[in-house]
């Protein structure tokens, strides 16, 4: 019988962290978030959008399942996706802060 364990070290930690922190920013920003969300931006303003609970969805998956696969060994290489989850989590947090600034 296998009594494997959860082991709680410091990259365990920071991709929890990702995780919670992404799911805690998109829970208390939905309601201050317009209805479609701007997801990108040229010379003459937003040029593409989506619908706010598709965003905020989506932004969450694609960071839990990052930060899933930063968990898992991969030969030597067991965090090359943390990293990415990191910067996924501050890019959708700049998201947020512009379109709550800008377009409500």
């Amino acid at each position: 019988m296998n009594n494997s364990k959860f082991k709680l070290n410091k990259s365990n930690l920071i991709q929890f962290t990702a995780i919670i922190s992404t799911l805690v920013i998109n829970l208390v920003s939905y309601p201050f978030l317009p209805d479609k969300v701007g997801i990108q931006v040229n010379a003459s303003g937003i040029s593409n959008s989506a619908p706010k609970l598709l965003y905020l969805s989506i932004s969450f998956l694609a960071i839990s399942l990052l930060a899933y696969l930063g968990s898992k060994p991969i030969g030597q290489k067991k965090n090359q996706y943390t990293g990415v989850a990191i910067l996924l989590v501050v890019f959708n947090l700049i998201t947020i802060i512009l379109n709550i600034i800008f377009l409500t």
